[in-house]
């Protein structure tokens, strides 16, 4: 469904053949609702979360999952709905500054 997934496909075509991907795929589910995560990684219906609830760390622990921690480099874009009814960028006089 849009927006509720990304479905991505390894390309056997890339140029690189050593940095090719080792999966046949991947599926990305967007759920932003922290209380879903653990119990679809409980279920064996995801195989990884990205940010567990803090207070479901120690369960998951505990019953095998390994948790691993590090930072890596996010990209979190900011766009303006310029669109919108009461959109400042509607006003000319905004326009021309």
């Amino acid at each position: 469904m849009p927006r509720q997934e990304a479905d991505l496909a390894r390309w056997d075509s890339y140029w690189d053949a050593t940095r090719k991907a080792k999966v046949d795929n991947v599926v990305l589910n967007a759920d932003p609702r922290s209380e879903f995560t653990p119990g679809a990684l409980r279920s064996g219906q995801v195989d990884w979360i990205e940010v567990p609830p803090p207070d479901g760390i120690e369960s998951l622990k505990s019953a095998g999952f390994a948790i691993t921690t590090g930072s890596y480099p996010h990209v979190w874009p900011w766009f303006y709905n310029i669109g919108a009814t009461n959109s400042p960028f509607k006003d000319v006089r905004f326009a021309r500054r």
